[in-house]
């Protein structure tokens, strides 16, 4: 199959109703898109999505369809139906499946991916994307209550494709993707635009004459709502990176007290050694224009510091904030049980939520901890103490 949205070809490829007639679609074009799932732009989203395929260094099936008539697992049954595709296709690559229910499925077979550049096995990275894409739609969305303009299913296979070609997009890269044309939908557009429309001359003139209207309007609510979003982050961004020549200067003092004592320390081997991975680790950091970067060193230094002088007894930093100073308990966090200093600890048993770092995030103050920094993930060294060697393992990369 050499197109899609006309003609014949297109009236096979809705037509296919069982996974084996899918199946055979896409043996003859990887990329199919039937009407339904189209987004009223069936051959714009054919062409997009062979497009961003073609990009890839290893084969690529995309099906978007109505779900077959066979049957199909109850809990994620597109996952179900890309195993089934995959085992009538019996070739490697990544499946892309998506139907009129259910989450989309992205799942590789023999191809070079793994699940922390993909989201197809990451539903933490497909969360945060959501999470990006809802922030922006929302604010378009304020705009008029009967709106709904959302990112379509097409518009999601454009997203997995994007990722499996490089890792998350930053939100430039993501918002410049999917509020470009034929990845959005929206319940006041896409009925103007459906590929299967009929009706007489004047009702077409009248339609699209209306839906080029609306279409203004929404690219104008966009674009408004794009500079909204654009500049609350670059407003949100300064407020945190006017600390960092203060924090510069405090993690350059700690280091260089770390620098001292070890200079001077009478202990163990060991102790010495680990002590030593937290210097070169902080003092690796000094430089970084990431503000977080420069907390981190500074608890990193604290920690060496502290383990000179009692080595049973390492130095937890608050989890909420590093900058409260040393945990003294602990408190519950979801299902999880983090240290906290004496105030977030009070605040947490008067059932308050304690006062987190928060970083730029999407347009909007969120903790630090919901990203996916070192920082994140080891709660600057609250959480574990492997912070130091995965900065310097980071460093070495």
């Amino acid at each position: 199959m050499t197109g899609a949205g006309t003609g014949g070809s297109q009236d096979r490829v809705d037509a296919a109703e069982t996974v084996a007639e899918i199946a055979a679609a896409l043996r003859e074009d990887p990329i199919v898109v039937q009407t339904a799932l189209g987004n009223g732009r069936t051959a714009e989203v054919h062409a997009g999505l062979t497009e961003l395929a073609g990009e890839l260094d290893f084969p690529v099936y995309v099906a978007l369809v109505r779900r077959p008539t066979d049957d199909l697992a109850t809990d994620r049954p597109n996952e179900d139906l890309a195993r089934k595709l995959h085992a009538q296709l019996d070739e490697p690559g990544l499946y892309v499946v998506q139907t009129d229910t259910s989450i989309m499925a992205a799942i590789g077979y023999d191809v070079p991916l793994d699940d922390q550049t993909l989201g197809y096995d990451s539903f933490a990275v497909r969360d945060e994307l959501q999470s990006r894409l809802s922030d922006f739609l929302d604010d378009v969305r304020d705009d008029d209550a009967n709106s709904d303009v959302h990112v379509s299913s097409a518009g999601w296979a454009a997203v997995e494709l994007t990722l499996a070609g490089g890792g998350a997009p930053d939100d430039e890269e993501l918002f410049d993707l999917v509020t470009g044309e034929p990845w959005l939908a929206g319940t006041q557009v896409e009925p103007l635009f459906a590929d299967d429309a009929r009706s007489e001359p004047l009702t077409d003139f009248v339609a699209g004459l209306t839906a080029a209207v609306i279409t203004l309007v929404v690219a104008w609510r966009l674009l408004r709502a794009a500079a909204a979003w654009r500049g609350r982050q670059q407003d949100a961004r300064a407020a945190l990176t006017r600390q960092r020549d203060t924090r510069r200067d405090i993690a350059r003092r700690a280091v260089a007290r770390l620098e001292r004592d070890l200079a001077r320390a009478d202990t163990s081997v060991e102790t010495w050694a680990a002590a030593q991975d937290r210097l070169r680790a902080a003092r690796s950091l000094t430089d970084s224009p990431d503000v977080l970067d420069l907390l981190g060193a500074e608890v990193l230094a604290r920690q060496g510091i502290a383990l000179l002088q009692d080595p049973a007894s390492p130095y937890r930093p608050c989890f909420f904030d590093p900058r409260h100073g040393a945990a003294e308990d602990t408190v519950p966090i979801g299902r999880a049980t983090v240290p906290a200093c004496a105030a977030c600890t009070a605040r947490a048993r008067d059932g308050a939520a304690p006062r987190a770092l928060e970083v730029p995030t999407r347009g909007r103050l969120r903790p630090y901890y919901e990203g996916r920094s070192v920082w994140a993930r080891t709660g600057f060294g609250a959480l574990d103490d492997t912070t130091a060697s995965r900065v310097l393992e980071r460093g070495r990369r």
